[in-house]
């Protein structure tokens, strides 16, 4: 019984002895829309979480994200024993690693962050100050479609598309790879088959000439129906995530 108890307690005083952390704060974009709108944060032990208002209160107080990112505040973040926890934020353009940190303080009036076993509360400060990383868990999306004439005839031809973040040339999107799901005011236009891989190199957008131009000579959309969406077997990559399921995209412009 004795030799157990000494065991029991070796295991806990690594925990109770040493600082507290977060070792990582994972940026994320959870609904593949090209902004990041979540962080997903590891700790360095298992920890408890106070969240003294609940559901609807101030929300997690002793986390703050600088740039004026706002958490969440609906959820009551009350948990007990976990290894991480994944924040609803603001909006953050885009999909790259931003340069926004996260601080965590030990005077916050409604909520703490501390150790499972023994209680130790997570250190006060940025997070690389006390040994913490950031990390790019969001996968670049198609931001934005925008229908240009490039040989000034009043017909569409070309669509120049825009991306969340810079792509790795290994990313592969050709102009089959997408399709002209209305054509609003444009008759006729569509994508064509051509697959070609337009990514060659790190870009953050690309212009992709129409396999069929418009046969009408219109260059505003009207109707505000012109509607591109994806298809077959393309990869937008930023050299650690890659997004190939974009599916339908918003109006384009």
């Amino acid at each position: 019984m004795q030799k157990r108890l000494l065991i029991l307690i070796a295991l806990c005083i690594p925990f109770i002895g040493y600082s507290q952390t977060i070792t990582n704060a994972d940026w994320r974009d959870s609904d593949g829309d090209g902004n990041i709108d979540q962080v997903h944060l590891t700790f360095s032990a298992n920890m408890n979480i106070t969240d003294g208002d609940g559901a609807g209160g101030t929300g997690l107080d002793c986390i703050t994200i600088s740039g004026g990112i706002n958490i969440d505040a609906t959820p009551d973040y009350t948990s007990t024993n976990i290894g991480f926890i994944t924040l609803d934020i603001d909006d953050i353009a885009g999909t790259a690693t931003p340069s926004n940190t996260i601080t965590y303080s030990n005077a916050a009036t409604n909520s703490s962050i501390n150790l499972n076993i023994g209680g130790t509360e997570v250190l006060n400060g940025e997070l690389t100050t006390n040994g913490g990383t950031y990390s790019d868990g969001a996968a670049p999306a198609i931001t934005d479609f925008e229908y240009r004439d490039n040989n000034l005839d009043g017909q569409v031809d070309r669509i120049f598309v825009t991306f969340s973040e810079t792509l790795d040339a290994a990313s592969v999107l050709a102009a089959n790879d997408l399709d002209i799901t209305n054509v609003g005011d444009f008759t006729s236009a569509a994508f064509g088959t051509d697959g070609t891989d337009l990514i060659t190199g790190a870009v953050s957008s690309v212009e992709i000439t129409l396999g069929t131009p418009s046969s009408v000579q219109d260059t505003e959309d009207g109707s505000t129906n012109f509607a591109v969406s994806t298809q077959n077997a393309f990869s937008l990559t930023d050299g650690t995530n890659a997004n190939t399921t974009l599916g339908a995209q918003t109006q384009a412009s």
